[in-house]
């Protein structure tokens, strides 16, 4: 079970006009590899690194040559399927997992567009999952995320000693590695990184000097697996 803040819900649904859909690969690096829009529209948008790193196409929707003149059919309903029924005794915890309080009329009335936008959509032992950019949504609102090399640098922190603490982002301009590279710091100790797929929008709100405040919002996994998930408020 994971250890998991009881007081934080989403106040603020936003509706973004695309979400990207994110390929983990078998060593753990994560590649933006295609774009689903809510007019009900995908098309890839892989790098060569990604299928350098062993990607092909999602399973549903292959790739041909011509890629950019393929309307794949109905592509919000096929991503749908990776979402638990609603009629789910439990389908009101796993709205809980991603912050969304399911008595209320804006999350009764959600659509699967942004459900996937949300909750990401991950499957146990998938690759696949989708990144919500907040693309042309203005503030006030805020989200899930789950943050980036924790299993690395949240070595030696129990669980219960984040929850609910308010960390900090520290840009990394210099990072040899990625120049836009943002850490997530716990006091002063750096445990994580916004992932890539969000490292371009939170440039874009420190610079029009929104407030971003950060909260551990949950934990799981065991002590050599663990995941960091953050209540993200942007202002």
């Amino acid at each position: 079970m994971p250890t998991m803040s009881e007081h934080k819900y989403i106040s603020n649904i936003v509706h973004s006009e695309f979400i990207y859909l994110i390929w983990k690969s078998p060593e753990g690096s994560r590649f933006p590899v295609g774009k689903l829009y809510r007019n009900d529209r995908f098309e890839y948008i892989a790098k060569q690194s990604a299928y350098e790193a062993g990607f092909t196409c999602y399973p549903a929707f292959a790739i041909f040559a011509e890629a950019s003149l393929i309307e794949y059919s109905e592509p919000i309903k096929v991503f749908s399927r990776r979402l638990p029924p609603k009629s789910r005794s439990d389908y009101g915890k796993f709205l809980a997992l991603y912050a969304l309080d399911h008595t209320l009329d804006a999350v009764k009335n959600i659509s699967d567009f942004d459900l996937l936008a949300y909750t990401g959509a991950h499957l146990t032992d998938n690759p696949f999952s989708f990144a919500n950019p907040f693309n042309g949504c203005k503030p006030p609102f805020q989200f899930v995320m789950q943050a980036a090399a924790f299993q690395l640098y949240g070595v030696g922190i129990k669980n219960e000693e984040l929850l609910e603490q308010n960390l900090s982002l520290d840009p990394e301009p210099e990072n040899l590695m990625d120049k836009e590279a943002i850490s997530v710091k716990f006091g002063e100790k750096k445990i994580a990184y916004v992932p890539r797929s969000h490292t371009e929008v939170f440039h874009e709100w420190l610079k029009l000097g929104f407030r971003i405040d950060l909260t551990v919002f949950r934990v799981n996994g065991t002590d050599e697996h663990r995941y960091l998930y953050l209540f993200v408020s942007v202002s």
